[in-house]
């Protein structure tokens, strides 16, 4: 069973819970570097040595206790679980059981969509599709020096290691563009297309500002977050769906992208660059200067 979460530190490797000690097969996984979403070898490579596959599928980033504890996914690779995909079918095609699923379709200048639903018909033909993107978070630094500890001794010496997640690259400039881009397309069509990401990242989204709102069937972008949570019979960690779903128009996408509508006064950026300045002994605590107007 797992012990007590710790804190920055890779939650999963290879699709193990770091806190249970490996088995022989996890083991044998660990030296086929084998991921079990995909059902081959792990395809993220470590930029300097390419043969070496990190294997994170999900990072803790802060020190919490067991029952608040939320790893990070940062592989897309793990939302390819059976609860994810059944969750869509049974939300979008309810009813439907001829449904195949198409990887890396292509859609013209925005490039591809992770997955197209499609639902055939008795003649096998394509009488509805659904595009589906997934998105995991991103890392500042990099998790490896934990990552090849843990692989030569089963443990982590160390609460914290030296990594953090990028919030706002992850969540809001890349997948939001994602979403304008391949929005504009599948709104052309009246089509739909849903983004698959964790509750985390979702709250993170909720807190920049408008334009994503409580899910609406007509718009054509849709977001579905799923939460990360620990079993405490098999002391994994499980995807299931979020009770919350949210979507957005192409004005509503525009709209996050271009920030929230509150300006940040000039006296509030001159009170964050003389704490910055301050803090980074850029300015002298005894020196500090002061705003522009105060004596």
């Amino acid at each position: 069973m797992a012990i007590d979460v710790p804190g920055k530190v890779p939650t999963e490797l290879f699709g193990h819970n770091t806190q249970n000690e490996p088995g022989r097969e996890i083991k044998a996984r660990f030296a086929a570097q084998h991921c079990p979403f995909l059902g081959k070898e792990c395809n993220k490579p470590r930029k300097s040595q390419p043969k070496i596959k990190i294997g994170t599928c999900s990072l803790g980033y802060q020190g919490r206790n067991q029952v608040e504890y939320k790893p990070v996914i940062v592989c897309p690779h793990r939302f390819e679980a059976s609860v994810v995909f059944d969750s869509i079918r049974r939300e979008f095609f309810p009813g439907e059981s001829r449904i195949k699923w198409v990887r890396e379709v292509k859609i013209g200048h925005a490039g591809s969509v992770d997955f197209v639903a499609a639902v055939l018909d008795g003649q096998n033909r394509i009488k509805k599709y659904l595009c589906v993107e997934i998105q995991a978070g991103g890392t500042t630094g990099t998790p490896y020096g934990a990552v090849d500890e843990y692989l030569k001794g089963f443990q982590f010496t160390k609460n914290s290691y030296n990594y953090g997640i990028n919030w706002a690259n992850e969540y809001v400039k890349t997948m939001m563009q994602q979403a304008l881009k391949k929005g504009k397309i599948v709104a052309a069509w009246k089509k739909q297309i849903v983004f698959v990401l964790q509750d985390i990242g979702m709250e993170y989204i909720m807190s920049t500002g408008s334009g994503v709102v409580k899910a609406c069937e007509k718009h054509p972008v849709q977001f579905r977050p799923f939460s990360l949570t620990l079993n405490k019979q098999t002391a994994n960690w499980e995807l299931q769906p979020s009770p919350a779903n949210y979507s957005a128009d192409l004005d509503g996408i525009r709209a996050l992208l271009s920030g929230s509508d509150e300006l940040f006064s000039e006296s509030q950026f001159l009170e964050s660059l003389l704490r910055k300045g301050t803090r980074d002994k850029v300015f002298p605590d005894d020196k500090a200067p002061s705003p522009p107007g105060r004596r």
